[in-house]
């Protein structure tokens, strides 16, 4: 997961929401 925020360091809180939600999902 940390590389994915390494590749896309914009939206960071949202990143964290739609891996939140796949994780819940």
């Amino acid at each position: 997961m940390a590389q994915y925020f390494e590749i896309h360091p914009d939206n960071p809180q949202k990143r964290l929401i739609q891996q939140a939600v796949a994780i819940i999902d």
